[in-house]
């Protein structure tokens, strides 16, 4: 089986598909006269994701070093990645690192040492967006602008000309972006130095506007002096490519299958290169398990659909029954057809209509077309020979769909066609397969899978398990219900090292979708360290030695901490708990760090971290079990009504909390008052009521109704 060739970027001009050569010869002839003046530069190459950013630079570098004159020292080019880094100090540090670095490698400590120098006057400042009037005053004490001046008079004395490239810029969030540009602009811009930028200009603009009262271009021009747009890569070298790929992927005896007008509405729905790769990877995954039971080029279009537009699949795929039909049912619908009495899903107009409302921005008829091309009969009157589709295992035919369905569903995988893949592709590769195979709502097909990747486990190298690791990571193949899968796979890694390695850039990859992934993972290797009642206790570390384990910590709650404003995670009890367990010492003193600062976020935290259990029904059982309850917990007697008014209620543990009760009963009545109270949902309202209601009264226990009724008299302004 031929290796999966993902979408990496050109390294060699013979690579050059694209005909490029005329654009990196005037870039290289540009950037070497343009070194040849002293001051710092920034230069800008635009282009949206997947636009060849990267292709073109390599080849520019090339370009350069074969011009660049023997009798001037060869120039150094660093290369600094960001997105690799998981926040805004860390990117900051790193990117100070990586010049001491290359100057130290090419013989320049003088000037590594005072670039580090310079760099180590940030060290102990609170942050480098909104300096405080204290920073300020302590950015004087350490005189960083005369540490700056030195840096800069070594540099230029040395005359050694740097390029420093930073690529990956649209990948990171909007702080992280306006880090990078007052980097270049204003912190580091060092004599004989051009920085290199690659960004998407949208998302720049973007992130700059949010400091620039939503001027973002206009700083933007401020900043880079000269910037270049990406060629556009025409559409028939895309549609080669992809042709050229597909050809290498089936064997001869399914070339008879070939049809030519399936493949050009497929050709059409290509918008970059990044497409070609992710349909052509996926197809190939596909057509070495199905191709002797499904025709390929139905395969290769239904790729294509799920890749570019899967929210349209989806509706195919739930309307199987009006999609491929027998005989007797076309004939049927033909009758219905002209009686007006068809479903919605027949009628033409409401799919152009889904598809543009999902897809604004793409062609919709290209779209139509294909599915029309895949399933011929659904917007035609005409009865088609329904024994040929079967004939040709067009997916037309119920039974070839169902075959097709069944392999998303069950995700069948003979061995013989699995190793392959887990053993050749790399992170980018298996992502595209894996996106488009499973389905994160099918629970069937991820426990084959999973039952398919565990047998494997044992046999698979270190470096393979890190990437199949990392692959099922980025895909949200699993989510807390089933995170096992991922944990098996980091337990099934021998080298320690390389399992640090590999949880290390899980953290660094951490956001909203997998944060509570990510949380379970840490939660199972601290309890397979007996740390959750022993968190001071590093002896039983199994799967991380205890100076990995306490790195691994750090990374992690640092990222809560940074983003701890996102109410979501404010409001995560899995996560906070954690936190709790692993270093209470470190939350208890962030809760009271933020006691003046923000009042409402330790409301969130506290209510969220102090629940004894989630919102039930019928959590006490009968009326009777309830009032046992209550007298067993001194509960003040309630007039209880009747029964059903016990049905949901919440339960909370408000002792050994980290502010007196007193203090938080005030700082509740202080908040409530709020617009940013009233923002919150009526789920976190509820609960602040409630625990509200627990302190004042002593109680665990608060039936929903109280705390409704309470939150109705707070909105009042009773």
């Amino acid at each position: 089986m031929d290796n999966y060739n993902s979408a990496q970027a050109i390294t060699k001009a013979e690579e050059d598909v694209f005909d490029w050569k005329n654009y990196y010869k005037h870039f290289a002839r540009e950037l070497i006269k343009l070194s040849e003046q002293e001051d710092s530069l920034v230069f800008g190459l635009c282009g949206p994701w997947a636009s060849g950013k990267t292709s073109l630079l390599n080849l520019t570098k090339l370009e350069m070093l074969e011009r660049w004159d023997s009798k001037n020292q060869a120039p150094i080019f660093i290369n600094f990645e960001p997105w690799n880094f998981l926040n805004s100090e860390q990117i900051f540090f790193a990117f100070f690192n990586c010049i001491m670095t290359e100057l130290k490698r090419d013989k320049l400590n003088k000037a590594a040492r005072l670039i580090k120098k310079y760099a180590d006057c940030f060290a102990d400042l609170p942050g480098i967006w909104g300096v405080s009037a204290k920073a300020l005053k302590k950015m004087s004490d350490v005189d960083i602008i005369e540490a700056k001046e030195k840096v800069k008079n070594e540099l230029r004395k040395s005359k050694k000309k740097i390029f420093f490239i930073i690529d990956d810029i649209d990948r990171m969030n909007d702080e992280q972006i306006c880090l990078i540009f007052q980097l270049v602009k204003s912190i580091a811009p060092f004599p004989n130095i051009i920085y290199i930028l690659l960004y998407d200009k949208n998302i720049a603009v973007k992130a700059l506007s949010t400091i620039q009262k939503d001027d973002g271009e206009a700083y933007l021009e401020k900043i880079v002096q000269i910037e270049i747009n990406m060629p556009q890569i025409h559409t028939s070298c895309l549609r080669a490519i992809l042709a050229e790929r597909v050809e290498d992927i089936v064997s001869e005896e399914h070339e008879d299958a070939f049809d030519g007008k399936i493949l050009s509405a497929i050709m059409r729905l290509i918008g970059n290169l990044r497409d070609v790769y992710r349909i052509s990877n996926a197809f190939r995954f596909k057509y070495y398990l199905l191709s002797a039971r499904i025709n390929y080029i139905d395969l290769l279009a239904l790729t294509a659909l799920e890749t570019i537009v899967p929210k349209i699949t989806k509706w195919l795929y739930s309307n199987i029954g009006a999609i491929s039909e027998d005989r007797g049912i076309q004939a049927i619908n033909v009758l219905k057809r002209e009686s007006g009495e068809l479903e919605e899903y027949y009628d033409k107009e409401k799919l152009l209509s889904t598809i543009k409302h999902f897809y604004p921005d793409k062609d919709s008829q290209d779209i139509f077309e294909l599915i029309c091309r895949i399933f011929p009969r659904l917007f035609s009157d005409r009865i088609y020979n329904y024994d040929e589709f079967f004939a040709q295992r067009r997916v037309a035919h119920y039974e070839i769909m169902k075959t097709y369905l069944q392999f998303r569903s069950e995700s069948l995988m003979p061995k013989n066609d699995v190793d392959p893949i887990f053993l050749n592709s790399d992170e980018k590769e298996l992502v595209d397969i894996f996106s488009s195979t499973f389905d994160v709502n099918n629970r069937f097909g991820l426990y084959e899978f999973n039952a398919e990747l565990s047998g494997r486990i044992r046999t698979l190298p270190d470096d393979r398990l890190v990437v199949i690791a990392i692959a099922i990571f980025r895909t949200r193949l699993i989510d807390t219900n089933n995170f096992g899968l991922l944990v098996h796979v980091v337990k099934g890694i021998k080298n320690e090292e390389a399992r640090h390695e590999l949880l290390n850039k899980m953290c660094a990859e951490i956001n909203a979708d997998n944060l509570e992934v990510m949380n379970k993972i840490i939660y199972e290797i601290e309890h397979d360290s007996e740390r959750l009642d022993n968190p001071n206790d590093y002896s039983k570390c199994t799967l991380l030695s205890a100076e990995h384990l306490k790195q691994l910590e750090d990374r992690y709650f640092n990222f809560i901490k940074n983003n701890i404003n996102d109410r979501n995670i404010a409001g995560d009890i899995r996560v906070l708990r954690l936190w709790r367990d692993i270093k209470p010492s470190d939350f208890k003193d962030y809760l009271l760090s933020i006691k003046s600062s923000d009042k409402l976020l330790l409301v969130i935290l506290i209510t969220a971290i102090y629940f004894d259990d989630f919102k039930h029904k019928s959590i006490f059982g009968s009326f009777d079990d309830f009032k046992k309850r209550a007298d067993a917990n001194n509960v003040v007697k309630l007039n209880f009504g009747n029964a059903s008014a016990l049905k949901e209620a919440w339960k909370f543990d408000i002792t050994d909390m980290p502010i007196e009760h007193n203090e938080l009963i005030n700082i509740i009545e202080q908040i409530i008052k709020t617009k940013e109270f009233t923002d919150l949902s009526k789920t976190q309202q509820e609960q602040i009521a409630c625990i509200y209601i627990a302190i004042k009264e002593k109680r665990s226990h608060i039936l929903r109704d109280e705390s409704e009724k309470l939150l109705e008299n707070w909105m009042k302004g009773n």
